[in-house]
């Protein structure tokens, strides 16, 4: 399971999106049958078959796989755990995608607030979030 979620991110990183997709897919139903929707594995594994749909530009997958991701995630981790912020980071990132600035530049703005309070400025999250937040600030304009 483990094995194929990490052959998964080989495919991502390598652009084989159909292939990484198939591979978080399986990978994500043996974690959640084997251990639970609750597992931190599970949870990651949610949130990377969603990260996988967004790059792939599928928001009609991405957009209820991230909104499921991010309620589990802050049910069971809570709304500062760094995996949450990523996940909020991600929904920001697809309504950007979508072309929905009005919703993708507050979400970015809460997410780079956030990440520095909890992160700290230096964090590369953190500047991960403040390029973002930059970039679909100049998309805006």
């Amino acid at each position: 399971m483990i094995t194929r979620h990490n052959l998964g991110l080989v495919h991502l990183d390598a652009d084989h999106l159909d292939q990484a997709i198939a591979l978080f897919e399986q990978s994500y139903a043996e974690l959640a049958r084997v251990l639970g929707a609750d597992h931190p594995y599970t949870l990651t594994s949610r949130s990377t078959l969603a990260r996988a749909y967004l790059v792939a530009g599928d928001l009609n997958q991405a957009f209820p796989a991230l909104g499921q991701a991010l309620a589990d995630h802050r049910r069971i981790q809570g709304g500062d755990h760094p995996d949450t912020l990523t996940v909020r980071s991600n929904l920001a990132v697809a309504y950007w995608q979508a072309g929905d600035l009005n919703r993708a530049i507050p979400l970015l703005e809460q997410v780079l607030a956030d990440r520095q309070r909890v992160l700290g400025s230096d964090h590369p999250d953190t500047q991960a979030s403040r390029r973002n937040l930059a970039a679909a600030r100049r998309n805006y304009q």
